[in-house]
This record gives C-alpha cells, structure tokens and sequence, in this order.
C-alpha cells in the first residue's frame, strides 16, 4: 500500500511492509526506512491513503472527510453554514461548522442531526436553543 506522510509541512511517499497493533496503536513498517532511529522520526505524522484504498462502508457509516464542505441547515430549510471539519470526541463527533465570521460546534448526534443527504452534500440539524451560541 503506498501513503503519504505528511509532518512539517512536507510530505514524501512510502510503501507500507506490514502493520501490527500494539494496543496503543498502529505500528507501520516503511520500505526504505531500516533503523528505530529513523522511524522515530515519522511519529505524529499524518498518513494520507489515496481514496481508492479504503474500505467500502455499510449504508449508515460515512467517512469524516466526505462531510467537509456540506452545506448545513436547520429542519425550517434555513442555510446555517458549512462543515469545515469533523472533529473526534470521545462521547461523539463534532461538526465545525463555519457560520459567516465565526465556528460554531455541533454534536453529531441524533437528537440535533436530523438528515445526512449525501446526494445533496446536505446535514439537516434540529437548531435547540442556544446551540450555535446566540438565542437561536
């Protein structure tokens, strides 16, 4: 499998050798990477894989990278901004929602996520007071 890494600002390529789980984590081997010293250096890096190479998901999963750019609204139909980014939480995900000058956050969870329209590039939430930070 071939990947980028990314880390300080750059970004080579690599192929992957094997993958074992320590429990803390993913442990990658790099061709043309050959001492502990050397790897050592690649901790923290970000690993981009090209789309093609991920898993098919089942109908009720999503890819967090697949949401940028949506287009959110309340269920009135009122345009409410932009995804900017899906942000991992330990109890849920969170939309970073870009709302004109400021970002606001939303629980990614039934109660306020209403419809996730792929089709349409389209997250409907049910607006609760004060969820996007004023008297709404």
């Amino acid at each position: 499998v071939h990947v980028r890494l990314y880390q300080k600002r750059s970004a080579n390529p690599y192929t992957i050798a094997s993958i074992r789980d320590t429990g803390k984590g993913p442990v990658l081997t790099l061709k043309g990477v050959h001492s502990r010293t050397e790897a050592e250096g690649f901790r923290h890096a970000e690993i981009f894989v090209h789309e093609t190479l991920l898993p098919e998901l089942d109908d009720d999963e999503f890819y967090y990278f697949k949401l940028e750019g949506y287009e959110v609204v309340s269920t009135e139909g009122e345009a409410l901004g932009k995804v900017v980014q899906i942000l991992d939480n330990p109890a849920h995900p969170l939309l970073l929602l870009k709302q004109n000058k400021q970002e606001v956050m939303i629980p990614m969870v039934d109660a306020f996520v209403k419809d996730l329209d792929e089709e349409n590039a389209r997250i409907v939430i049910e607006v609760w007071p004060g969820l996007l930070g004023d008297d709404s």
